[in-house]
């Protein structure tokens, strides 16, 4: 059964970065429901090549209590573009870089004025100046990072799958919940307003 139009409008007013709803009547007679986004969206970076320009006003600061070092594993073309940009942007600290391909992180440390290239997944979990381990690889290849980060005592963000199967990931969330760290999976739009929209959508019935 389609949810009706009145219960759209009211999840996407109940999400911040929304600004109008409207209805118009379609040339097929029906009623047709329009939501007007703001430019700015709640919380939303915007990324122009490898640069992402944060609105200051939207985005308030991080406070110094909740400030976390962080080590990124893996110097790919996400990281360039997203991951440290937003850190940047964010003005939160990357204590070092590390990668199989070592002149790709020391690039990638030189662009972003990362004072450390690590020379091994070793260094990195050793470095008692990292907090969060940002792991940005292979799929296949986030499992053992997973544990080897959370027997460190490192506060991780994975990357979406967190695992290739159900069962591993299972067991790296119970991993992370028993050392009483912090794991997060990367999940794009997981803050988007439709997501959002439709999450209340589900709720609303």
């Amino acid at each position: 059964m389609a949810c009706p139009a009145w219960r759209v409008a009211a999840a996407i007013r109940r999400i911040p970065s929304v600004g109008r709803t409207h209805f118009s009547r379609g040339c097929d007679g029906g009623e047709h429901f329009h939501a007007c986004i703001l430019a700015r969206p709640l919380g939303m970076m915007q990324l122009r090549g490898s640069r992402i320009a944060a609105w200051d006003y939207l985005l308030p600061p991080i406070p110094d209590e909740q400030r976390r070092r962080i080590a990124v594993v893996g110097a790919g073309g996400i990281v360039a573009v997203g991951h440290l940009p937003a850190y940047a942007a964010l003005g939160l600290e990357v204590a070092g870089i590390f990668d199989i391909e070592t002149d790709r992180a020391r690039e990638l440390a030189t662009r972003f004025s990362i004072a450390r290239v690590y020379q091994s997944l070793d260094q990195v979990l050793a470095d008692p100046a990292v907090d969060v381990v940002d792991i940005a690889v292979l799929p296949w290849a986030q499992p053992d990072i997973v544990r080897a980060a959370l027997g460190a005592g490192k506060h991780l963000l994975c990357q979406k799958p967190l695992a290739p199967d159900l069962v591993t990931a299972r067991e790296l969330v119970a991993l992370a919940e028993s050392s009483d760290l912090r794991l997060a999976v990367n999940q794009q739009m997981r803050w988007d307003e439709g997501i959002a929209a439709t999450k209340e959508m589900i709720d609303l019935g």
